[in-house]
């Protein structure tokens, strides 16, 4: 509890330290990109870490806070001012720089061994899953659209 405490406290004075230098530097036009960056970054990570602790206070693993987190900031009413994330072409970089680092650290922590001990129920899993969102995606788009081919 009193870890939590702390972290979040730093985490929250590092933001607030971050949105306050980016608007006593002056107009975010002049802003440089760096700046704007690192700004960027630090309320998503912040976003993230919040999430990810209040998910694992749930007994939810930390990842499904994260992911909320992200889905709460980019559609929040109110948060306006933070759509700007989802168009920066260096933050879209960053996330897909960090996609491939963590299917290449699980595909490193894989062994065949485990993947052959587990693979009906994946192999089950995988096709149940993809045959599932295809139909949900095509029943949805036919309702949507229904004169597109």
């Amino acid at each position: 509890m009193k870890r939590f405490g702390v972290q979040a406290s730093l985490l929250a004075v590092g933001v607030v330290s971050l949105v306050g230098g980016f608007m006593l530097s002056g107009r975010a036009a002049r802003a440089d990109e760096f700046s704007s960056l690192v700004l960027s970054l630090a309320i998503l990570v912040t976003a993230a870490k919040i999430g990810g602790d209040l998910a694992g206070r749930f007994g939810q693993p930390a990842v499904l806070g994260e992911l909320a987190a992200g889905v709460l900031l980019g559609n929040l009413p109110g948060l306006e001012p933070l759509q700007y994330l989802a168009a920066d072409g260096y933050l879209d970089m960053f996330a897909r720089l960090g996609m491939l680092l963590l299917l290449f650290e699980v595909g490193l922590e894989l062994s065949v061994r485990d993947l052959f001990a587990v693979g009906a129920s994946s192999l089950l899993v995988a096709v149940c899953g993809t045959t599932a969102s295809f139909a949900l995606g095509w029943s949805v788009a036919a309702q949507m659209v229904p004169a597109a081919p």
